[in-house]
């Protein structure tokens, strides 16, 4: 129990001569101390929550783009020759007729034959045949131009001649357009500080006040609580201390490496 009791006394002197190093701006003793009671130096860490925190990913810009000339298509008439009246003869036209005109009427006349094989006669002359035969009428055709339709005078009217031109015009001559592009955001977690850290005097257990049954009883009731402090058999060694520290991590409490009042307030360990 003597080398205990050595082992806290020399953790509170390291304890305090390490936050002393670091120029803890604190009363050189703890004020409104009572007799009898121990005090411990202690850090209480910044307090930090991770908060959700909209910020710019990409701040907004101005954009300039450049818009075309826009041209619009005109239509013209061209007048290459107006319009005009004329006068035109137009030529008489003839048909041809064909006629027939006869020229020598149709008669007879005598023509001798050949001799009639059957004729007895020795005159040779009394066998030769004599035929009457007809003559017909001889004709001749010639043709002849006839006036069909006389010439006459008629008025034209000659359109006019034109041509359709295409000319492309500006409408709007070519600029530059600026815009404005927003600035786009992104949600993130971030760490956030809630309440600064700082050094304050924390009543401990005295040394000589640890003995074996408050050892026991706050080692049952780190065991009770779920934290792993070994066997209940009052010798603090470094399980129970491990477990200790773990309880006050989770509990907010500073973390000590002695008994501190607060520690045994929140496991309900009677002193």
């Amino acid at each position: 129990m003597a080398i205990q009791h050595a082992k806290n006394c020399l953790l509170i002197v390291m304890l305090t001569l390490a936050f002393t190093q670091v120029g803890a701006q604190t009363d050189e003793y703890p004020p409104n101390a009572k007799p009898g009671t121990c005090y411990l130096q202690v850090y209480t860490p910044n307090e930090y929550e991770y908060k959700e925190v909209t910020e710019i990913d990409r701040p907004a810009y101005t954009k300039s783009i450049s818009v075309p000339a826009i041209y619009e298509y005109v239509y013209d008439t061209v007048v290459l020759r107006p319009s005009e009246k004329r006068l035109e003869v137009v030529a008489e036209t003839y048909t041809t007729v064909i006629e027939t005109v006869l020229v020598a009427p149709p008669t007879t006349r005598w023509e001798t034959g050949k001799v009639d094989p059957n004729c007895l006669s020795p005159n040779p002359a009394d066998c030769r045949v004599v035929c009457l035969v007809e003559v017909p009428a001889k004709y001749t055709t010639y043709s002849r131009k006839v006036l069909e339709t006389p010439s006459y005078t008629r008025e034209l009217n000659i359109p006019a001649e034109i041509k359709i031109t295409t000319k492309r015009i500006l409408k709007n001559p070519a600029s530059t357009m600026a815009y404005e592009v927003p600035a786009t955001y992104k949600t993130t977690m971030k760490r956030q500080l809630v309440k600064k850290g700082f050094i304050e005097w924390k009543e401990v257990i005295c040394s000589d006040q640890i003995n074996t049954d408050l050892v026991k009883n706050v080692q049952k009731a780190l065991n009770d609580k779920g934290y792993d402090a070994g066997p209940v058999d009052g010798a603090w060694g470094g399980k129970s201390l491990v477990a200790m520290n773990k309880f006050q991590e989770e509990k907010g409490l500073p973390v000590t490496k002695v008994i501190s009042l607060e520690t045994l307030q929140a496991l309900g360990v009677q002193r």
